[in-house]
């Protein structure tokens, strides 16, 4: 096989990749400044590198091209990971090394970005990562392996058949979903707890500004004295984490790259001047002095720090706990009766069990000269009580800012309706990302089968088109949780008397937009009890199939989870805490329910009824063709929930058509049997005969007219009645209520 630099470095070029010559049998560079090589500016060289590099090693420089390095050494796993990528993302040409890792190579759509990486794991004995490397990076394609000492070599076509155009295509945001699953896929195959945290450091760090520093300085020293500089992961680690704490330690930096820890100068140290150019590149920004000390720890440095675990108190541990999760990821969060992390793209809550975890994983960690950390129950649920004090951040999740979270970003919305992609970032608030893409320069024409689903439920009357923009409102307030943020929030009934009228595969597809964590299925009827109101946290959206009786519906607490008033909750054996809904209610049913004791003004205001009234003939459904659509056309829903979501912020409220406002209005008649009564003139009828009537005579008269229409009819208690009497009269300038000698009366008054 031709691994020659000189030999394949032109056929690389061609193909549109950067080549760059890497020392032979190892993985670093043979040049400096090897990341801001650029052929197009300095034609000639190319033709220098070969003269100089024949038999060199041959790297690419990254960027434009990202590389998922699979760094598993168990073959199980090493392939169950390849596949989620492949799965995901497509066929890519595949390079191994040290089988069965292996690399493969993506071109970058979008933005370039840094490094990320998952959670080291330990599968029977070895570490394993996956690593996804890009902008500031290279890496070997051809060559020899420092491990095996036998050449790199690919499952099937390498770069040099591959231009980088035909590379399959990778943003940021999926590189960081991918991720996720495959930190679970490794998690899930683990022998031994996540060992990352061992060792960790104190949650307000004895270095930096205000600190003993020469202290410092000494534990850096002795530690890196177990660390060797000739491994390039390391260096590069050491460099950032030494870097992290500031410009003051680039002399101990210098110093230990051109030492290895039996007293021989590394392979690729140059000069102290080429360190120093290298520190130069270094942008640290998820790392500290904390990693220095780790890594020695692992290489056998049992000294003491200023990073350290004093004692196995609770509290002690807990902030031991706590800054190790701050060494790459923000500070986790408590609220709403949850630890939360941000992940990525968004804040995941942190399950009991992963939590208990953290704290067994240090069981037998030495402290001090002879402690020893004993995890056992009590322990474990006093760390994690104090890590919750620790974390506590009441009302974090109150007032999210205005926007849609998707693979692509953060859509924010402006108070205009009008909208921007930006970053994901912990400030945005965000608990779950909807898995699609947005491309705001998408054509407004719809794919077939989703046009073909919206055209079948919303008919093709006169007030289709206002119905679809309802339903586009409604996948846009679930997708961006704006349900209780509104200045008059909804709650919608989606009747359908009849079957195959396209209601339950709306549902479905609502819930396929939404991840589970955002969604859930409580009925009016249990919305009274604690442990249910609990699960709406973080969830934009609630789904119920049927509506359950019509007492639920009117309950204060079904008002008020509408409305987005604070609620308490409480989970088993949690303490009760407080929270804002934000879900959005949204319930089907073939029949409506009626109210014994009338329709108030609370339930006239919040609950919508939408119809869905288009039979869908037989030959013209489409089986399962929600998961349809959400398998081949995502996007597209994604471009309407974000039209319609931006729609709702500009009005405030929704688009209700005339016929969803007349449908609602005739549910409201029919299952208030009072006010139809006295809409249909009722109470004027009897006072046409007399000059004025009691309560008690007006009630009877009522209960006859009800039972003489339906002797099975329920009807409301004379309370009632008294109390929307007045409520009718008290609108009526017609009609008074007068106190005489024999009680009050009802009178019709005389206009002049």
């Amino acid at each position: 096989m031709i691994t020659g630099f000189a030999d394949i470095a032109g056929r690389l070029l061609d193909n549109g990749y950067v080549p760059l010559p890497v020392v032979a049998g190892e993985k670093r560079p043979a040049i400096n400044d090897w990341n801001n090589v650029s052929y197009e500016n300095s034609p000639d060289l190319l033709e220098s590198f070969c003269s100089k590099h024949p038999n060199a090693s041959t790297g690419i420089l990254l960027g434009d091209v990202c590389v998922i390095d699979i760094d598993v050494l168990d073959t199980e796993v090493a392939h169950g990971c390849r596949s989620i990528v492949t799965t995901k993302l497509g066929d890519a040409p595949c390079r191994f090394g040290k089988y069965p890792k292996s690399a493969l190579f993506f071109r970058v759509q979008g933005a370039s970005f840094k490094k990320l990486a998952t959670k080291s794991h330990t599968i029977n004995g070895d570490k394993a990562q996956v690593e996804i490397h890009c902008d500031g990076q290279q890496m070997v394609v051809f060559g020899t392996h420092p491990d095996t000492q036998n050449p790199y070599y690919w499952s099937d076509e390498s770069l040099l058949d591959v231009p980088i155009s035909e590379l399959p295509a990778i943003t940021e945001a999926e590189t960081k979903a991918l991720l996720k699953d495959l930190n679970f896929e490794l998690a899930s195959k683990a022998t031994q707890p996540n060992t990352a945290l061992l060792p960790l450091p104190a949650a307000t760090p004895m270095v930096g500004p205000g600190s003993a520093l020469s202290d410092t300085m000494m534990s850096i020293k002795d530690a890196l004295s177990y660390l060797d500089p000739q491994d390039y992961q390391i260096w590069i680690a050491v460099g950032h984490a030494l870097k992290s704490d500031g410009e003051q330690y680039l002399e101990i930096f210098q110093k230990w790259s051109k030492k290895r820890p039996d007293g021989s100068i590394p392979r690729n140290f140059i000069s102290e001047n080429d360190v120093q150019n290298r520190w130069e590149t270094f942008r640290p920004d998820r790392t500290s002095l904390a990693e220095v000390f780790r890594k020695a720890a692992d290489a056998g440095w049992t000294g003491s720090s200023p990073i350290a675990l004093r004692s196995n108190s609770h509290t002690e541990i807990a902030r031991y706990i706590l800054v190790n999760l701050e060494l790459n990821d923000p500070r986790p969060v408590y609220a709403e009766g949850d630890l939360w992390q941000f992940r990525n793209t968004n804040w995941e809550k942190v399950e009991d069990h992963e939590q208990r975890l953290w704290v067994q994983a240090l069981d037998g960690l030495r402290f001090s000269k002879y402690g020893v950390v004993r995890a056992n129950k009590s322990l474990i649920d006093g760390v994690l009580s104090e890590l919750h004090a620790m974390c506590a951040t009441p009302g974090f999740f109150n007032d999210p800012p205005l926007g849609l979270n998707c693979l692509s970003g953060f859509i924010h919305f402006g108070t205009n309706g009008k909208f921007e992609l930006v970053p994901h970032s912990p400030s945005q608030q965000q608990r779950f990302c909807i898995t699609a893409t947005w491309d705001p320069d998408a054509t407004t024409t719809l794919p077939p089968l989703t046009e073909r689903f919206f055209s079948g439920i919303a008919g093709g009357g006169t007030g289709s088109a206002e119905k679809r923009k309802l339903l586009e409102e409604i996948i846009g307030a679930a997708c961006a949780g704006l349900g209780t943020k509104l200045k008059a929030p909804k709650s919608f009934i989606l009747h359908g008397p009849s079957a195959a009228n396209g209601k339950s595969q709306f549902i479905h597809l609502l819930r396929g937009m939404l991840p589970g964590t955002a969604h859930s299925a409580i009925a009016p009827s249990e919305m009274g009890k604690e442990q249910f109101l609990a699960e709406l946290v973080g969830k934009t959206a609630n789904f119920a199939e049927e509506l359950s009786s019509s007492k639920a519906i009117a309950s204060d607490k079904m008002k008020t989870v509408i409305s987005g008033d604070v609620v308490s909750a409480k989970r088993v054996y949690r303490p009760v805490f407080q929270f804002i809904p934000r879900a959005l209610h949204i319930f089907t049913t073939n029949i409506l329910p009626s109210f014994h004791d009338g329709v108030d003004e609370g339930i006239r205001r919040r609950f919508v009824v939408l119809p869905f009234t288009e039979h869908i003939p037989e030959g013209k459904r489409i089986p399962q063709i929600a998961e349809k659509i959400l398998s081949n056309e995502k996007s597209a829903i994604l471009n309407l929930a974000v039209s319609g979501a931006a729609r709702l912020i500009a009005r405030g409220e929704f688009s209700i058509p005339k016929s969803v406002v007349y449908e609602t209005e005739n549910w409201f008649q029919d299952a208030d049997n009072l006010n139809g009564w006295l809409d249909e003139g009722g109470l004027d009828n009897l006072l046409k005969h007399q000059d004025n009537i009691t309560f008690d005579y007006a009630y009877r008269r009522f209960r006859e007219d009800i039972q003489e229409r339906d002797p099975r009819e329920w009807v409301p208690r004379f309370s009632v009645f008294k109390h929307a009497i007045r409520e009718h009269i008290r609108k009526d300038p017609q009609l008074d209520i007068v106190r005489r000698s024999k009680g009050y009366r009802i009178i019709k008054r005389v206009l002049v």
